[in-house]
């Protein structure tokens, strides 16, 4: 296996990774240790270096005040000694802070020691791509270790390497972990976008767009955005419909072609896209005004509380019939039951009405005294008799950590929830766990769900429901 061939070389490493600061000889030992007594970071690192062996503990004291003052082997040396027990406790969180420091002044062999931390799950959970991302950096910095596992890893990862170019593009361009170097950050997110990942296409795109890291470059920004534009990422059919409405990266203005990008993205999900269509049927662009097919879509995007969007209802209201916007309202839940399932591919919501174990024929919400026979919040209905029950309008599906993916974890997590009078949801809490990962997972999710509200004799109301959320291995 990959990992045990990882931890024998982490024996190994315990004494090679420490290149480029051989033990002192015996007879600068006095002399180091003046220096060293002085503060000298160097001088207390090569101490360290000429005790490792003979004494690990005065080594670790040695490191431990160089690694103080930033000095990058000192710090993965004293990771190493941590992670090894030698002089120190054994201690993977400690061993695993020391590599991040020494990491962050991208000194190699504290870079590798990082992604064999992730790797191993060593002090941080086991993570293989942002173990991957890692050996890319430390190979790059040419380790030759990381440039070794690197490539193992890659085998290993198979079509998921991409993930980690993204994920070391994601490292470089946040300067959180590492200092912010938006070249690199450029270099990875092109090669994993040559690679096919979308969202790195994107990302390479806005930094053509905006200059960071490459020369500016509209054009070409564009081409990256339609590449992923055509894999039906959301935000890149957003951008490339706003660039065809403005003008801008280059683009002709082609209102046709706008509004074909808007309602892909719109169908991805985008609220931003739906919010541009309903303005483009107001103001004239899209033609004489046409207040339904405006409300469509600021409905649609009044899902995402979007500011504009109930503006724009506003707006479209006041020309419209009462039964015209209930049409509408009807044709939105059609069209997400039509255009939806992008959102719902590893989803199947079962929505199912809390059975009421003594339900009172007038169905009125229990009194507070009364709670404990059905456990209902004060003016919370359950569904049954007079009380319709609500329907999913939109309802973004929880997604796969990483983690579980690599697992390929199935199964169902079970949520309970009250839709309220205005189709929001509240009070969610899983019901049937499954994992804790793809439990947060599912609350996430259903927390963003909007509904036609439940009505009873035709006034909406607040009730209780239940829903499955089916995780499944998506081929």
């Amino acid at each position: 296996m990959l990992k045990r061939s990882f931890l024998v070389l982490g024996g190994i490493l315990a004494a090679a990774l420490l290149a480029g600061a051989e033990p002192a000889a015996s007879a600068d030992i006095h002399a180091l240790t003046q220096k060293a007594e002085a503060g000298d970071p160097q001088a207390q690192t090569e101490l360290g270096l000429a005790y490792r062996d003979s004494d690990p503990s005065r080594a670790a004291e040695w490191f431990h005040k160089a690694a103080e003052q930033g000095n990058p082997v000192a710090q993965n040396s004293l990771g190493v000694l941590y992670h090894s027990g030698q002089g120190v406790p054994k201690d993977f969180d400690q061993a695993f802070s020391w590599y991040k420091k020494s990491a962050a002044q991208k000194y190699g062999p504290g870079v590798f020691n990082v992604a064999i931390s992730y790797y191993n799950g060593e002090g941080v959970p086991e993570d293989p791509v942002t173990a991957y991302a890692w050996m890319l950096l430390a190979d790059e910095l040419g380790d030759k270790a990381g440039h070794e596992a690197a490539q193992r890893t890659a085998v290993e990862l198979s079509g998921h390497g991409v993930d980690g170019e993204l994920k070391l593009a994601g490292i470089l361009d946040a300067g959180k972990e590492l200092p912010r170097d938006e070249g690199g950050a450029a270099k990875w997110y092109r090669l994993a976008g040559d690679h096919g990942n979308s969202e790195a296409q994107v990302r390479y795109g806005l930094m053509l767009a905006e200059g960071r890291g490459v020369i500016k470059n509209p054009e070409e920004a564009f081409q990256w955005f339609r590449r992923a534009a055509e894999q039906k990422h959301g935000p890149a059919m957003f951008t490339v419909g706003y660039a065809y409405q403005s003008g801008t990266l280059g683009q002709s203005v082609d209102i046709k072609k706008a509004m074909e990008w808007y309602e892909g993205a719109a169908a991805a999900g985008h609220p931003g896209a739906m919010v541009n269509l309903g303005i483009m049927q107001t103001d004239g662009t899209a033609g004489p005004p046409d207040y339904k097919k405006a409300y469509f879509w600021f409905y649609m995007a009044d899902a995402f509380n979007m500011g504009a969007a109930k503006a724009g209802i506003a707006t479209a209201t006041a020309h419209l019939s009462q039964k015209q916007i209930t049409e509408v309202q009807q044709s939105v839940a059609a069209w997400w039951r039509k255009n939806g399932r992008a959102l719902l591919v590893r989803r199947m919501v079962q929505q199912t009405a809390e059975p009421d174990p003594a339900r009172a024929s007038n169905n009125q919400p229990p009194s507070p005294e009364a709670k404990g026979a059905g456990d209902l919040p004060t003016g919370v209905y359950r569904v049954g008799g007079e009380v319709q029950a609500p329907k999913l309008v939109y309802g973004p599906d929880p997604m796969y950590d990483d983690l579980s993916r690599r697992k390929r974890i199935a199964g169902m997590v079970v949520v309970k929830f009250v839709v309220g009078k205005d189709g929001s949801t509240s009070d969610v809490q899983v019901v049937q766990s499954l994992t804790p990962e793809l439990d947060a997972q599912a609350l996430e999710a259903v927390k963003q769900w909007k509904f036609s509200p439940a009505t009873k004799n035709g006034d909406p109301v607040a009730v209780l429901v239940t829903a499955q959320c089916n995780f499944r291995i998506v081929k």
